[in-house]
């Protein structure tokens, strides 16, 4: 609540839909801006949107994130998600193969997500838990390709307490990003 005197601008919404609050209402409401996405339970380098405004200014209809992991196949079919390469850093060029996490920031240019974004029915049915997983989609859909940021450190420190009730941890044996 202190931030608020910065700028910051906090927003009650009804409907529960997890992980994706954080960017639903404000690709609704911001279709036409960047959009950078960061989690709430991470402290970050003060450069961090430099970085990701550094990449966009060359890629600058591209997905441009600090962190992400290589989506790997056999045999023509997506292997689990335990299986992909994390920190996939090498990827500085644009790709569909790459997948951004939003824990390291991640830079939406506008318009660069498919509509089905917005619909709530298939966000539950299909990737409730799996936020990171429906952007990707949503980009794909709309053939936007995603590149990783340079000089970006692939270690985090995590605010004190705030995984008790992380997503990640409720889909410990149960990989939410599979099922999605």
């Amino acid at each position: 609540k202190r931030q608020i005197k910065r700028g910051l601008e906090i927003r009650f919404v009804d409907d529960d839909l997890k992980g994706h609050k954080k960017y639903f209402y404000v690709f609704k409401e911001f279709s036409d801006s960047i959009v950078i996405l960061v989690d709430d339970d991470v402290i970050y380098p003060t450069y961090l949107t430099q970085k990701l405004l550094q990449k966009n200014s060359v890629y600058e209809k591209s997905i441009c994130c600090n962190r992400g992991h290589e989506v790997l196949f056999e045999d023509g079919k997506i292997l689990p998600y335990a299986k992909w390469i994390k920190e996939a850093e090498y990827l500085k060029e644009p790709t569909h193969i790459l997948c951004s996490t939003q824990c390291g920031g991640t830079l939406f240019p506008p318009r660069c997500l498919d509509e089905e974004l917005f619909n709530v029915e298939a966000l539950k049915e299909c990737a409730l838990s799996a936020d990171d997983l429906w952007l990707k989609c949503m980009a794909y859909k709309k053939d936007t390709k995603v590149v990783y940021t340079d000089g970006f450190p692939q270690w985090l420190f995590v605010v004190g307490g705030s995984q008790t009730e992380s997503l990640a941890k409720q889909n410990i044996g149960k990989n939410q990003n599979d099922l999605a």
